[in-house]
């Protein structure tokens, strides 16, 4: 039997149409929360991630301020090596005259006197006065002995006068021995 159809066309139409309208409203609810949920996540993942630059900013900031303290230091550690290596060649330049003195006093005879000392850099000069030629010649020859030599080498006379009363006025000069316990002596600088 043929079907008879007792709906317009009109009405079969509107009925396709709210079918579609249905299905569109669903499909179109499920955009809308699968989009609200994206929009949550991209919300939690941007909060998380603006988090996380703020702490990484902060270390940034932390680090940066503890690099530029660690600056200072260097450069003061710098600028004090610099400082210390100055002194330490003007240091180790310097005779050690505490003892030089000690090992001269050994050698000086007992009638001299000295007016002068002079130490310039390795060059030591001595003036006084001797109240005889021996006891100038007594004080070169001590100079001049394994113990003056071990104090100071190529000495010297650079002058010797005596005066009307018999006082032997003198200048002598040597170089300073690098050690003061042996060392080889210098050149003479005089």
């Amino acid at each position: 039997m043929p079907d008879i159809n007792l709906l317009p066309v009109e009405e079969k139409g509107a009925e396709k149409t709210e079918g579609i309208r249905k299905k569109l409203s669903i499909f179109s609810a499920f955009i809308l929360v699968l989009v609200a949920a994206f929009g949550v996540v991209t919300l939690v993942m941007y909060t998380s991630l603006a988090s996380g630059r703020q702490r990484i900013e902060s270390r940034i900031d932390s680090s940066t301020s503890e690099i530029n303290a660690l600056k200072d230091t260097e450069a003061m550690i710098v600028v004090t090596k610099d400082k210390a290596s100055v002194a330490e060649k003007i240091i180790s330049g310097r005779s050690d005259q505490v003892n030089v003195f000690n090992k001269f006093a050994q050698l000086v005879p007992q009638n001299v006197y000295f007016s002068d000392i002079k130490f310039t850099g390795l060059k030591a000069t001595f003036s006084g006065k001797a109240k005889t030629s021996a006891d100038v010649a007594g004080f070169i020859s001590s100079l001049a002995s394994d113990v003056g030599s071990k104090i100071i080498s190529n000495v010297n006379i650079d002058s010797l006068s005596s005066d009307q009363e018999g006082v032997y006025t003198f200048s002598i000069s040597g170089q300073l021995n690098g050690s003061s316990d042996g060392g080889a002596g210098g050149a003479d600088s005089s």
